[in-house]
């Protein structure tokens, strides 16, 4: 397998001085840094006092798995919150590592011109925006009184993602019509994309 480095794909602005790739570049490199930075403050909020203030769900959460003490109900949803938050600590600990993996797939799918590194990209950000919505969903039930603002975060997230997988897909089809392995161009993508940015 040859790897010649940086093969100058065709270069269309995508508004704000930088071409298409170079905003997928600054996607990828922007991407694995909050990865990591989300990361390391998730490990961070584990902490009892901090996790507590973040609204009811999170308080029960924190003490859940520590009181073991009570009756039969009250041991039974103390169990049912230790499970919901194992499985919490391992869907953002696998999802996080798989974010940091796919960016730096990008990146090197972006610098060394191989267009099926972006498909990891694609592909896992797409199961990101169903987790966001899953979430928004959760905090509207899960949530009560202001908390409920915190559904702002994932409608934030699901948004930012959306225009970042377009500009990533675009690149995608561009790549394969520079290899002449695609015919079409993906211009109602592009088009959506320049929109966006403008």
């Amino acid at each position: 397998m040859d790897t010649e480095p940086w093969i100058t794909p065709p270069k269309r602005k995508a508004g704000c001085c930088f071409s298409l790739t170079g905003w997928v570049l600054v996607v990828g490199v922007v991407g694995a840094c909050l990865g990591v930075a989300a990361l390391t403050a998730y490990g961070i909020v584990q902490a009892p006092t901090i996790r507590g203030k973040l609204g009811d769900y999170f308080n029960t959460t924190a003490r859940g798995a520590d009181d073991t003490e009570g009756s039969e109900p009250e041991n039974e949803k103390k169990s049912l919150y230790s499970i919901a938050y194992t499985i919490e600590i391992i869907l953002v600990v696998v999802g996080g590592l798989l974010g940091i993996f796919t960016n730096l797939a990008l990146i090197y799918g972006v610098v060394y011109f191989r267009r099926w590194f972006l498909v990891h990209w694609l592909v896992f950000h797409v199961l990101v925006v169903i987790a966001g919505l899953v979430a928004a969903i959760l905090l509207i039930i899960l949530q009560v009184d202001v908390y409920k603002v915190y559904t702002l975060i994932p409608i934030g997230i699901i948004f930012v993602v959306i225009i970042a997988w377009i500009m990533v897909y675009e690149l995608f089809c561009k790549m394969g019509m520079h290899q002449n392995l695609v015919q079409q161009p993906c211009q109602l993508h592009y088009n959506f994309s320049l929109k966006m940015l403008k």
